[in-house]
């Protein structure tokens, strides 16, 4: 009896253990990375896609924040020769959109549908500034993901939506370091200009007399340290650091 019971169970375990293993199907996505920049650079970011199970029409459009964040290029890729692809007339469109139409067979690809480049802009506030993805939503705004765009096509015209799903991305703004420039006006007398800004534009050092009237300018590019002598008769400077004659940070006054 115990040499039959042992036997059955093992009977059992061996027919559970060749059942075939069942795999979860997997979920076409749509992802757009997060990149990290500092506040002023140019940054790419890349579209993809993931979970692949062919598709006919695949209509995407991504949005930002003008203020933080301008599209300065665009480039999508055909993945397939047998893809059709569009995309926004304009860089400053927004939502951005980009559209794929496969002529059959279905196209298969995964991996990057895009690089987006944006410039980051000089006064970005520091931390995430997302980079958001959904279904293309037409000109008017009323398509459906699934039903106007999105979906595979059988040689019936019948439409399967694809069941996308979508994963936004961010650029982290990393806050520009302080930039110092050293002024170095003779006689062992130096100051020093900073600011949150690139090594760009001009330092103005300007003489005076006592009375306020102004004996004479000389103007530097900006760098890590410049040098000018303050005018004859001069009993003070003001140093001053100008990119396209907006001032870049306060005014200094040294008394000579």
């Amino acid at each position: 009896m115990k040499r039959r019971l042992f036997c059955c169970l093992l009977a059992a375990m061996l027919l559970i253990g060749s059942l075939p293993t069942v795999q979860a199907a997997s979920t076409p996505r749509v992802s757009v990375q997060t990149v990290s920049a500092t506040a002023g650079d140019k940054v790419s970011v890349t579209v993809t896609l993931s979970g692949n199970t062919g598709f006919s029409d695949l209509s995407i459009e991504l949005d930002y924040d003008p203020a933080i964040l301008t599209l300065v290029q665009a480039e999508q890729e055909a993945l397939t020769s047998d893809c059709l692809q569009s995309q926004s007339q304009h860089l400053t469109d927004r939502p951005y959109s980009l559209i794929w139409l496969s002529r059959t067979p279905l196209c298969p690809s995964n991996g990057t549908l895009a690089t987006l480049t944006f410039r980051i802009s000089e006064d970005a506030p520091s931390g995430d500034t997302p980079v958001s993805v959904s279904f293309y939503k037409g000109r008017q705004g009323n398509y459906e993901d699934g039903v106007n765009v999105n979906y595979q096509m059988d040689a019936n015209e019948n439409q399967t939506p694809l069941g996308l799903t979508y994963a936004s991305g961010s650029v982290n703004v990393r806050a520009m370091p302080d930039t110092e420039v050293t002024v170095s006006l003779g006689g062992g007398r130096q100051a020093a200009l900073s600011a949150r800004h690139p090594m760009t534009g001009q330092i103005y050092i300007a003489s005076y007399t006592s009375e306020g009237r102004m004996l004479g300018v000389s103007i530097r590019d900006a760098a890590g340290t410049v040098s000018a002598v303050p005018a004859s008769g001069a009993a003070y400077v003001r140093l001053m650091w100008l990119d396209g004659c907006r001032p870049v940070c306060a005014s200094q006054q040294i008394t000579l």
